[in-house]
């Protein structure tokens, strides 16, 4: 299973192996074959800024804007099913 992160290619990450075992789950509850998926492809794009520190009460909190934009094809014999999902947050740490 392939990655690439910042058009740099990976032999195998953490996340595609997590994605994959996530997915043949998913087929094997719905008793869809596994060779009928043909191909899978998810693509990510995330962004992380205005990241800022600020006090409150003698204490230091930090926050961020998450923005995320994600894709994913799935390709059988007969159809390709596609998705998309976008967001924004505000993330605290």
């Amino acid at each position: 299973m392939g990655c690439s992160l910042d058009g740099n290619q990976y032999q195998s990450c953490a996340l595609a192996t997590d994605c994959k075992e996530w997915l043949f789950l998913q087929l094997d509850k719905r008793r869809i074959p596994r060779e009928a998926i043909r191909e899978a492809l998810l693509r990510v794009k995330g962004i992380v800024d205005d990241i800022g520190i600020r006090s409150s009460y003698g204490h230091q909190f930090a926050d961020a804007q998450f923005s995320f934009d994600c894709q994913s094809e799935m390709k059988t014999e007969e159809k390709s099913y596609v998705g998309r999902m976008a967001g924004k947050k505000n993330w605290g740490f």
